[in-house]
């Protein structure tokens, strides 16, 4: 004999879910990730910060600083993913919104899935950007780097004098932090699922 399947997220879960969508929903408005870069002659350090829809700092400076070593110019117009970012997080909103209102495991599985594929995609393009921006530099540039160079998408790395920090920013932690959220909720319905198809004795 077997026992009825659950009915769903309970009301915590579902709750759960909610606050996933705003703390989606205020990411938008918030930095995802940053750059400060330190040297001798700029010892508050230079920054950069990406939002869904603006690259934001001190990128002028950086850019004329970049130019001797060839490097291309960092703006919005280099950076087209800006154009959609905004819709895909509100879509992963979306996602989370209709979980909280079905509350069953195979769409929050699928929220969660998509989620996924979603934060490892952004975090790649990240990473081949930073590679594209080390390493495809103007070779009549002044300054010659052997080699290129990458920086890295969390972490410290060095160049000539330039001391460079990167790291997730506040938008990035409202978004893991949904993520999280969604983990729990669907540890708890894959928990409840299993329970309910075991042969009561």
């Amino acid at each position: 004999m077997w026992r009825k399947k659950g009915k769903g997220a309970t009301v915590i879960e579902r709750a759960g879910l909610f606050l996933g969508t705003v703390l989606i929903i205020i990411s938008t408005f918030q930095p995802l990730w940053g750059m400060t870069l330190i040297a001798p002659q700029y010892p508050e350090g230079l920054r950069v910060e990406i939002f869904t829809k603006a690259i934001k700092g001190n990128l002028d400076i950086i850019n004329t600083l970049n130019h001797y070593v060839g490097m291309k110019d960092l703006d919005n117009m280099s950076f087209p993913e800006l154009k959609y970012m905004t819709a895909l997080l509100l879509a992963l909103a979306a996602l989370f919104f209709l979980s909280a209102v079905i509350g069953r495991l195979w769409m929050v599985a699928a929220t969660m899935g998509i989620s996924a594929v979603v934060g490892i995609a952004g975090v790649y393009d990240l990473y081949h950007k930073l590679y594209n921006y080390g390493h495809n530099l103007d070779p009549r540039a002044p300054i010659k780097l052997s080699g290129g160079f990458t920086p890295p998408v969390i972490g410290q790395n060095q160049l000539a004098n330039f001391h460079t920090y990167s790291y997730f920013l506040s938008g990035s932690y409202l978004i893991i932090a949904s993520g999280l959220i969604g983990v729990w909720v669907l540890w708890q319905l894959a928990r409840r699922s299993r329970r309910s198809v075991q042969p009561s004795s």
